[in-house]
């Protein structure tokens, strides 16, 4: 068995699964990967939990990045 599981998304590596007890990020469920221009994939079930739909807002605080749905003309 693998320590790791790719996802793969419309033939484009889009992140991967590794085994928590070997990684040193066990804090977390999955990572995924981040291109040259920023681009990143948030998977589907993140997506729907959250309720994002088209736009997110983000900002960097405290050492964290944070995203923000924002699903209607009158959020901001």
């Amino acid at each position: 068995m693998s320590d790791k599981s790719l996802k793969i998304k419309d033939g484009r590596f889009a992140g991967f699964y590794e085994n928590k007890m070997k990684a040193n990020y066990s804090d977390f469920d999955e990572l995924t990967y981040v291109d040259q221009y920023g681009t990143l994939t948030i998977p589907e079930e993140y997506r729907k939990l959250a309720k994002i739909q088209e736009y997110i807002q983000f900002k960097y605080e405290g050492g964290k990045l944070i995203i923000k749905p924002v699903n209607s003309k009158e959020e901001s």
